[in-house]
Formats: structure tokens, C-alpha cells, sequence
């Protein structure tokens, strides 16, 4: 009996020895690939240029093999029409998006909202801050009651809609403005 012990012994060592061979391999080889992270980052309002920055970086990002995108966005808003131009890229990119809302201070304001929404996950750094604006022309006037209401009535269901998609309760009837959603960090699928 006293001869069988250390070779109990033995086999218990070498078992454990190739056991932790075994589990540390996977762990290794995960460590060396690394999967890059693509970021942008742009601060001011939403124009055709920031709409051709996030073109091209999904484009690179793709191209490059990057897991992730992530976009820093300091923005008073602007052009609803390239806004929703720059959604609908973001919505078909197949490299995920994440929007985060920096440096402290910076703010996704009015059309930044959707672009915010639009990520597949979103963040905001201390002190930043989201929301909508009213509707303005071209040319930052006034526009009409009428022309008003219809924008927001549009909007509204937008957001409504961009909210729906990451997984936040959608309202019985209009968003109003005061309840829109907060972006949180959530994963598309």
C-alpha cells in the first residue's frame, strides 16, 4: 500500500500539471490577438463633413478588422436631413458602433441626439449632456407653428423608433420631449 501513494500522488500531479496546460493555452492565445478599436473624434455641428468622417471611419474600421468603432462626439447639432443620412449608416455598419459623448462638458445636442441613439451602445463622460433642440431653418430662423409641429411630430417617431431598437420601452403614443431615453451602455444583439 505504501508504494501505491506516491504514485497516486504522482498521477494526481501530472493530471493537474496537464490540466493546466490545457486551460492556460486558450488563455495565452487570447491575450496575443488583440482585435483593434477604431475611434473618431469630432467636435462641432453635424455637416456633410462629419457625415463623410463617419463614412470613411466605418469604411477603415471594416477594412483594418476593428471590433468596434468608437466615435467621440461633441456637437450642438445641425442638418436634420444629413443626421438622418449619417443614422442610416450607422444602423447598416457591421462593424459596431459605440457613441461616446466627451470629453467633460461636451454635449450631444439636437441632431447629436439621433446620432447617439443610432450607436449600438452609447456613453457619456461626466458632466456631458444630450437633448433636443427646436426646430430651426437653414438658416437658424424661426420657423413656423405649423412647419414646427410637423418637424417634431417626425423627430418624435424617430427617436421613438432609434429607442425601440436598443431595447427601451416604447410610449404609448408621442414621446414627449422631456421623456426622451438617455443612451445606455446596451448591446445590439
Amino acid at each position: 500500500m505504501g508504494r501505491l501513494r506516491p504514485f497516486y500522488f504522482g498521477m494526481i500531479i501530472l493530471a493537474v500539471v496537464g490540466w493546466l496546460h490545457w486551460v492556460r493555452q486558450p488563455i495565452l492565445h487570447a491575450q496575443g490577438e488583440r482585435t483593434p478599436i477604431y475611434v473618431l473624434t469630432f467636435e462641432g455641428a453635424v455637416t456633410p463633413v462629419l457625415e463623410r468622417y463617419i463614412e470613411d471611419g466605418i469604411q477603415t474600421a471594416l477594412a483594418e478588422g476593428a471590433g468596434v468603432l468608437v466615435l467621440q462626439l461633441d456637437t450642438p447639432g445641425g442638418s436634420v436631413n444629413i443626421t438622418k443620412s449619417i443614422v442610416q449608416k450607422m444602423l447598416v455598419s457591421p462593424v459596431p458602433i459605440v457613441v461616446y459623448v466627451a470629453p467633460t462638458g461636451a454635449h450631444a445636442g439636437s441632431a447629436g441626439t439621433f446620432i447617439t441613439l443610432a450607436g449600438h451602445a452609447s456613453s457619456m463622460a461626466p458632466g456631458a449632456s444630450i437633448g433636443a433642440a427646436s426646430p430651426v431653418g437653414s438658416g437658424g430662423e424661426d420657423v413656423g407653428e405649423t412647419m414646427e409641429a410637423k418637424v417634431k411630430n417626425i423627430l418624435s417617431a424617430d427617436i421613438e423608433n432609434l429607442a425601440e431598437r436598443r431595447g427601451e420601452e416604447r410610449p404609448a403614443g408621442p414621446l414627449p420631449r422631456s421623456k426622451m431615453p438617455k443612451p445606455r451602455p446596451r448591446n445590439r444583439h
